[in-house]
């Protein structure tokens, strides 16, 4: 019988900015009572559809149906920063700046009273939007003219996109709670494997960077192998529309042609700002970095998680696959598995599997589990943790990251370099 299980616990704070943070972790598990776990099997969310909490909850239970595995969803730092899960669109000093200056643009006259709060701002875009309509009806704009905004995305749980450290820190502190506290039974060791698409295999990369010997297996579609400033809110610094999270759009009644665009755009503390303590510095960004070549040198050195990945050709922008390319290179170069497929062209989409060559590929991640789990579980079926010193230390330009586990818990500490 499929239990399921609900937890909070006490995760991490923010060791970079030093802020404590409010909110605490929630994470569920599922696994069947009758058999034998062999496994913990991680599925990270990202940002798109599978994000879904109803999808979540049933490609868990039938992976925890069909195999000896404990299947766990984290619900980890910032995950409800879309609104399909609890955000909220507001606009910062950025955005009213932006919003003024593309009204000035169109002779629409408003002023900061206007704009001073959500309600005011409400009723300034309702009147900017009959306006626009008003305007082409005229003909006095041109019929595919579309008004440019921005707005931030304010995350659920009152957090902010901190971007990768204190989400993997988050699945890690999961994994080790479930480890020191399994309500399941276990046929001798437990091995861990992490799959996620997009941000959630970014995630599962960044999880095995930072605690590899709690890693045996990571299977990913589509993630980013660098930090994309676009997802993470700092787009916004320097270019709202090419380097936003999302868009809003607003069609013109009858016509059905776009009129009013938002580009949105994720709440973040960091900056691109080198006078800001925030400072996203160029250190912030190595150890987010799953393609840094120095700190996958210092990652081989410790027991070496075998990596699986899937990849369209055509992904550019969100996901580069020249780097992603180029991180399994390296991988491989330092001694670990690690497999790679690139799908190029139409024979590559199978319709059920593969259904096209955007981002994701619309990657059926239940055929997925099929594909790549059990061969997994057979070759970590003897598994037996390895007696070492849980720690790691990777060096950036202005600090020395380390992170070490300390009575079940994940710590970080920042070491300034002299």
């Amino acid at each position: 019988m499929i239990k399921t299980l609900d937890y909070n616990i006490t995760s991490c704070n923010d060791e970079e900015l030093n802020i404590k943070r409010d909110s605490k972790l929630h994470f569920k598990l599922w696994f069947d009572d009758e058999k034998e776990i062999k496994a913990l099997f991680f599925i990270s969310s990202g940002l798109g559809e599978d994000s879904n909490h109803e999808y979540k909850d049933k490609l868990a239970k039938f992976t925890a149906s069909e195999y000896p595995v404990a299947v766990c969803s984290v619900d980890y730092h910032c995950i409800g920063n879309r609104q399909q899960n609890g955000a909220i669109i507001d606009f910062d000093y950025i955005d009213k700046f932006i919003l003024k200056t593309a009204c000035e643009s169109i002779d629409f006259s408003i002023n900061d009273d206007d704009i001073k709060d959500a309600k005011s701002i409400d009723k300034t875009l309702s009147m900017i939007n009959s306006y626009i309509i008003k305007m082409k009806r005229e003909g006095k704009f041109l019929k595919n003219f579309i008004f440019k905004l921005s707005a931030t995305l304010i995350p659920a749980r009152n957090e902010y996109n901190n971007f990768g450290i204190m989400s993997a820190m988050d699945i890690i502190n999961a994994l080790l709670h479930i480890k020191k506290n399994p309500p399941f039974k276990m046929g001798g060791g437990l091995a861990v494997f992490l799959m996620g698409s997009s941000h959630g295999g970014y995630l599962s990369h960044l999880v095995a960077k930072l605690t590899p010997w709690n890693v045996q297996a990571v299977i990913d579609n589509s993630s980013y192998a660098r930090v994309n400033l676009g997802i993470m809110g700092l787009g916004k610094e320097i270019d709202y529309i090419m380097m936003s999270s999302a868009r809003k759009l607003e069609l013109t009644p009858v016509t059905n042609e776009y009129h009013m665009i938002t580009y949105l755009h994720d709440k973040t503390l960091w900056t691109m700002n080198s006078k800001h303590p925030y400072f996203f510095s160029p250190s912030r960004r190595q150890i987010r970095n799953i393609l840094n070549e120095e700190h996958l040198k210092t990652q081989s050195a410790l027991p070496k998680p075998k990596y699986i990945s899937y990849h369209s050709i055509l992904d550019k922008d969100i996901s580069p696959c020249h780097e992603k390319i180029k991180l399994y290179g390296c991988l491989k170069n330092l001694g670990f598995e690690a497999r790679l497929f690139v799908a190029k062209d139409k024979k590559d989409i199978d319709g059920k599997f593969i259904k096209n060559l955007r981002h994701g590929m619309a990657m059926s991640l239940k055929t997925l589990i099929q594909k790549e789990l059990p061969p997994l579980l057979e070759e970590f079926k003897d598994y037996a943790p390895p007696k070492l010193k849980k720690q790691i230390s990777y060096e950036t330009d202005e600090y020395f990251y380390n992170f070490s586990e300390i009575r079940n818990k994940i710590k970080l500490t920042c070491q300034k370099k002299s």
